[in-house]
């Protein structure tokens, strides 16, 4: 049994197509993380970090007043977010998101003083 001339021909160039599609060839990387990176966090905004976890009598690297609502409100469990080594409770995900959408400057903005 032979290969045509045709096959001899065709075979390797759609396997070589192929690898090429198959393998992301293209030159322009991988577009798997395109969700944006996060602001770095000045030490100004971290040294705030501590006075407001203790807000609500506890220091356990847990802010469980809701820093968007300006701590008048209880945060939850479900609407976190993670800030130097401290978990941020949020009352609901609408505020935790606006609160993701400049976290440096709403925590420099913000005041430890509880009234």
């Amino acid at each position: 049994m032979s290969i045509s001339p045709v096959c001899r021909f065709t075979c390797p160039f759609v396997i070589a197509i192929l690898t090429a599609f198959l393998s992301g060839c293209g030159g322009e990387g991988s577009a798997e993380n395109t969700e944006p990176t996060e602001a770095p966090i000045s030490a100004e905004a971290l040294d705030k970090l501590p006075a407001f976890d203790a807000l609500d009598g506890t220091t356990d690297k847990v802010v469980h007043l809701c820093a968007g609502c300006d701590f008048s409100m209880d945060g939850k469990e479900q609407n976190p977010i993670e800030v130097g080594g401290y978990t941020l409770h949020f009352c609901n995900p609408n505020c935790a998101e606006r609160f993701k959408t400049d976290t440096n400057k709403k925590l420099l903005a913000l005041d430890a003083k509880k009234e």
